[in-house]
């Protein structure tokens, strides 16, 4: 492990891999082994020592050594089978860290502590959250089974027969995908033969079995409809259905609940020509429907049919929709991995049949697309966790309402998440942060203090009064996802063309309400004056690639004491000529963006973060939206010529630079 990574530890909060100890009392052996224990069984994670768990302040361990070698002897003593973890010496400044990490998914599991009232059965902890609870026998069953790689879909049911499956509904579901033969129950492991019987396996009873819920009463969807936003005897039930249907099935009959009580509305949009507008309606489901079903597939898909113990709940309230399955994550697996598209499906059978039915398009995906389908909305980002033994996806329906923050926490904020985008290991202290604004240093001590204790900001420090503290931008507020429909483009447009007398400053911040996207500072070496006026100098170097490279910006510097010379110098006009680069009709990801004068003299340069396709044509020509680049590069005239060009290879551009320059 390196000091960049436990940096990061730092900044995420204690959970399911991740525990804070500022040290090792001799009170605390027994607690230490259950952590490392429910790591072990769980998802595996990080014990970090020489931390205060609360504050996180950075204490260190005074004799290292000796802590290592008590870990290594509690291991030993406490837990069975023998775990081997990796153990890490952190330098910190001038303190020393240990770092813990234990592996996941070994095949030696379950893990449990020995000794009088414990071992297998009382002995096994799992990870819940930030706690270690014991585990129950079906979760110790669990995890002899994923060690001996067994699943529960395929156990046989050997007191029944082949005729319990209902083949004609099966036949009647894959209609419109091919037609099956009877031999397929047995290649989708629905059936499968014991001492010369062919019978129904656990997957084939839940999918298909005509008296299904006798031995599953729980393969169901309880769904319920409740008046306000909490369930409490004041807030009445105003609609419910326990739906026992087929699975397949039974997932459309829960996205129509939610479409019974949902609203289907209609939005006028204008259409993409600024003087004549042409009237277009757009009809959809005022909730993410496509977000609805994704989230109740994996409910039903992932489910853990074997504990039987609760069905999966479909509850909706004023301000939001929660889907809850029975049973965690599988064991090795946590919410930060299903958010990148890591994927480990329970149940293999039924996922196969949701797959060639194409209720599922591809193992992993379906979590980023319920996250995409509600930024579309607009709407807060979904919420994924683990409650007590289930795991539940909350769907918010109401727009997200941004944080409150006044004009001075904005301007700290805009200073972190520049430092964010430009060194995201490198935080930046008060001093660094006042040098930066154009606020006192106990203002802003206090907004600082103030954005630590509300989430905003992440801080990084022994102590207190510690000298060396360091502030950063919490990552997901550093990187906000922006989504606005055609019509708010056309507005932002309407008020760009229509601020001519606005200065540059009060126009920025007009954009900044209307696309909700803050404008990053630009740092003031990058600045040239002119009558006043303050622009981008080191457009070119940014709009290549070449912004992270310091000795470009110093050959720069040295090279034109007039910055703005620089910037209306043929550099990037002779590089496009010579490279035959040519333009394009409509920029993509990492495309430079040129705004040139009548002259075709270049004024500002960009680079296109993010595009929506919508092309408004106005009289100043046509307009390629371009959204989430830096709005200050946004020209000061409307006069100007945009231009597009494919991103430029940095180490190409670089090597011209230098036979340009001479």
């Amino acid at each position: 492990m390196q000091s960049t990574d436990l940096l990061e530890l730092l900044k995420r909060p204690e959970g399911k891999t991740l525990e804070f100890k500022k040290d090792l009392s001799s009170k605390s052996h027994d607690s230490l082994a259950r952590t490392i224990c429910a790591f072990a069984n769980t998802a595996g994670g990080h014990i970090v020592f020489g931390i205060e768990d609360k504050t996180k302040y950075i204490k260190g361990v005074p004799n290292i050594q000796v802590l290592e070698e008590t870990i290594v002897n509690i291991i030993d003593t406490y837990i069975s089978p023998k775990i081997i973890p990796d153990i890490d010496f952190l330098p910190f400044e001038e303190k020393l860290i240990l770092a813990v990490r234990i592996y996941p998914n070994s095949p030696l599991r379950p893990y449990y502590l020995t000794g009088k009232g414990k071992g297998l059965k009382n002995g096994t902890y799992i990870r819940i959250g930030s706690s270690n609870r014991v585990a129950d026998p079906k979760s110790i069953e669990e995890l002899q089974k994923m060690g001996k790689h067994l699943s529960f879909e395929e156990e046989p049911l050997i007191e029944l027969d082949a005729k319990v499956i209902d083949f004609d509904a099966m036949t009647r579901c894959f209609s419109s995908v091919r037609k099956l033969k009877y031999e397929d129950l047995f290649s989708f492991k629905l059936l499968t033969k014991i001492q010369g019987k062919i019978v129904p396996t656990n997957a084939g009873m839940i999918l298909f079995g005509k008296n299904r819920t006798e031995y599953f009463p729980k393969a169901q969807i309880k769904a319920v409809r409740f008046s306000g936003i909490v369930r409490d005897p004041n807030h009445k039930v105003i609609d419910q259905k326990t739906i026992d249907s087929y699975p397949i099935i039974a997932v459309q009959e829960a996205v129509d609940f939610v479409q019974k009580h949902a609203n289907y509305e209609s939005e006028v949009n204008k259409g993409q020509h600024a003087e004549s507008w042409n009237i277009q309606r757009v009809e959809r489901w005022n909730i993410p429907m496509t977000a609805i079903r994704e989230a109740i597939t994996n409910a039903v898909v992932h489910s853990d049919y074997s504990q039987n113990f609760s069905e999966v709940h479909l509850f909706m309230y004023q301000d939001r929709i929660e889907i809850q399955s029975p049973g965690l994550l599988l064991f090795g697996l946590t919410v930060e991995d299903i958010v990148r598209g890591i994927s480990k499906l329970r149940n293999p059978i039924m996922g196969n049949i949701f797959n060639k039915l194409g209720l599922i398009e591809q193992y992993g995906s379906g979590i980023n697309e319920i996250i995409r389908e509600c930024q579309k909305y607009g709407l807060k980002e979904p919420k994924f966790e683990e409650i007590d033994t289930q795991f539940r996806v909350t769907i918010y329906t109401s727009p997200e309402q941004t944080p409150s923050l006044d004009e001075q926490d904005n301007e700290i904020v805009d200073i972190l998440r520049y430092q964010f985008f430009s060194n995201k290991e490198e935080g930046l202290s008060t001093k660094e942060i006042t040098e930066r604004a154009n606020l006192s240093q106990r203002t802003v001590r206090k907004h600082l203090l103030a954005l630590v204790q509300s989430g905003f900001v992440i801080e990084i420090a022994k102590n207190a009064t510690d000298p060396k503290k360091k502030y950063f931008l919490r990552e997901e507020y550093a990187k906000i996802p922006v989504f606005i429909a055609n019509n708010k483009v056309r507005e932002a447009l309407e008020d760009l063309t229509k601020s001519g007398l606005l200065e540059d400053k009060e126009r920025i911040k007009r954009i900044e309400a209307i696309l909700k996207y803050p404008a990053e500072p630009i740092p003031p070496e990058w600045h040239w004056k002119k009558d006043g006026w303050s622009g981008n100098v080191n457009c070119f170097a940014f709009a290549s690639g070449l912004a992270k490279l310091k000795s470009y910006r110093d050959k720069l510097i040295h090279a034109y004491n007039d910055y703005h010379k620089f910037a209306s110098s043929l550099f990037l006009k002779d590089y496009l000529i010579n490279r035959d680069i040519k333009e394009l009709d409509y920029p993509g990801e990492n495309c430079i963006v040129l705004y040139l004068d009548q002259n075709e003299n270049i004024n500002h340069a960009g680079i296109v973060k993010e595009t929506l396709s919508i092309t408004v044509e106005s009289k100043w020509g046509n307009w390629p939206v371009i959204f989430k680049h830096k709005l200050r590069n946004i020209p000061s005239s409307y006069g100007s010529i945009v231009k597009f060009y494919p991103p430029i290879d940095a180490q190409d551009a670089y090597a011209f630079f230098e036979s340009w320059s001479k």
